[in-house]
């Protein structure tokens, strides 16, 4: 059984399988605690038709809020604290507002509704975000902690209505609607996915951090993408499933950005890469120290020509001029307990894998492991099962 008690220092406090029952009401100045997971139908507090809190919140655990109906809405604007999350339940409307800024440390889970963010001078929300169903609305600029995550599943959106953001990690199927707002992605993580479309006229998105952003909708957003960080990844010949491509509308300002690329494969020469694929508009200035026409050398050592006038004549394209380097035996030893050391040079940086077969008649080649080039390009390995064979034969697989 829960309970519902005020305390006169502490304000109402809701435990156990309780559940605050607001209907139409507006209550002001009061403290409320909730440490309960609702009374097994609705969460720990059920709002029916227009209410309002503006008293401060403290979250003991993960709080889930039903709204029920499309005409309930419920105001919190006094500041949410605790370790618990919010969970927003059915069709209504939850507002965040006023000028306090909200620390729980939970995230905000959206699960039916529309959850708006309206503190013009405060952060709303100061953790991670997973939109499930419904929408997260802002009603004002720099309402999410620049290193809070955005996951959107399908019947997940993030509508920005023309203002500005700054986010973590940006995940998931859902629909971003920039309107004609910034959004600027900042993530943690080693490769952000993001399959869902992000559309808005006039609105931009800007890439910040070392991490990879991969793009995989068709995008519509029309002001154009700045790229002031990260990382390309090229691991095969097909755009979007082998390697990183950014398909936008508009035109992409890099801001001087550093193009680093890992390429994962030999690949063979004259591969093109179509790296940036515009509906319009172009790439008007081009990567840090990478002019038109600029080769640069790769990660395993193939060497790849830039063009900012490929595909129909305004994508950006790498093509393929040489293969990666091929690895060299140096040395082959054995050591005082019969284990052979192998040793060669390769691409500084790039992983190698280890075969040996014990009669050259055959193409019984077995994998050993692999080994990874260090900084000046030195290849070692040590063969400890060798005393298991009279004779035994080597090589190198380059990626």
């Amino acid at each position: 059984m829960g309970s519902l008690s005020r305390e006169p220092d502490s304000g109402l406090i809701i435990t156990n399988h309780s559940t605050l029952a607001l209907p139409a009401v507006d209550i002001r100045g009061e403290s409320l605690t909730l440490d309960s997971d609702g009374n097994g139908y609705v969460g720990a507090i059920h709002a029916i038709d227009t209410n309002s809190w503006s008293g401060p919140i403290l979250l003991h655990r993960d709080t889930r809020l039903a709204l029920s109906g499309i005409d309930a809405r419920l105001t919190l604007s006094g500041p949410i604290q605790g370790s618990g999350g919010l969970v927003v339940e059915d069709r209504g409307t939850l507002r965040l507002e006023e000028s306090q800024p909200n620390t729980f440390t939970g995230a905000l889970v959206c699960n039916g509704g529309v959850t708006e963010l309206f503190k013009p001078t405060a952060l709303a929300i100061s953790s991670d975000i997973q939109v499930n169903i419904g929408a997260l609305r802002l009603l004002a600029s720099h309402q999410i902690l620049d290193t809070a995550s955005l996951s959107l599943d399908l019947l997940g959106r993030f509508e920005m209505n023309a203002f500005s953001e700054v986010i973590g990690d940006l995940t998931g199927l859902g629909k971003v609607d920039l309107g004609s707002g910034v959004l600027t992605v900042a993530g943690s993580s080693a490769v952000d996915v993001f399959n869902g479309d992000i559309s808005g006229a006039g609105g931009e998105l800007d890439k910040l951090g070392s991490n990879t952003l991969d793009l995989r909708a068709n995008n519509t957003y029309t002001a154009g993408t700045l790229v002031k960080g990260g990382k390309l990844l090229i691991n095969g010949q097909n755009a979007g499933t082998d390697y990183d491509q950014l398909s936008l509308t508009g035109h992409l300002a890099l801001n001087n950005s550093h193009l680093q690329i890992s390429m994962g494969f030999a690949g063979a020469i004259g591969n093109r890469f179509m790296i940036v694929k515009h509906q319009s508009g172009s790439t008007p200035s081009p990567f840090q120290n990478l002019p038109e026409g600029a080769i640069l050398t790769v990660n395993n050592g193939a060497t790849l020509r830039i063009t900012y006038v490929g595909g129909d004549g305004n994508d950006v394209e790498l093509i393929q001029l040489s293969l990666p380097v091929a690895p060299q035996f140096s040395g082959v030893s054995q050591l005082a307990n019969g284990s052979i050391e192998l040793k060669g040079k390769g691409a500084p940086g790039v992983s190698y894998t280890v075969e040996a077969n014990a009669d050259l008649r055959t193409t019984q080649w077995v994998t050993l492991g692999s080994i990874t080039a260090n900084n000046l390009g030195a290849l070692a390995f040590i063969d400890s099962k060798a005393t298991n064979y009279t004779q035994r034969f080597y090589r190198f697989i380059a990626p």
